[in-house]
């Protein structure tokens, strides 16, 4: 899960860069993890995602419900777990 962490943030990175957007890896790197960090420390984090998956049932009807679970699990629940992990050290659990 890293390393698929990693490749997808490092191609995020390269999409910017391709489309003209200016901005030094490092920082955008950077910028992408205080922002996760703050995310991810939301006590309603959780609660903002179920927001999040009300209005895209609403704006894109057609988009697999069974999808946006999967990226809610991942915002709330594997990626804290990641987060923790590169910042104490802790076993990864991928749960």
């Amino acid at each position: 899960m890293e390393q698929l962490f990693e490749k997808t943030v490092e191609g995020a990175i390269k999409a910017f860069e391709k489309n003209s957007v200016q901005h030094e890896s490092k920082n955008v790197r950077s910028q992408f993890f205080k922002w996760l960090a703050s995310f991810i420390e939301r006590k309603d984090c959780d609660e903002v995602l179920g927001t999040i998956s009300e209005w895209k049932k609403v704006v894109f009807p057609r988009m697999s419900p069974p999808l946006f679970g999967v990226v809610r699990y991942y915002f709330s629940g594997l990626l804290p777990s990641l987060y923790a992990h590169n910042r104490t050290r802790v076993v990864f659990r991928e749960k």
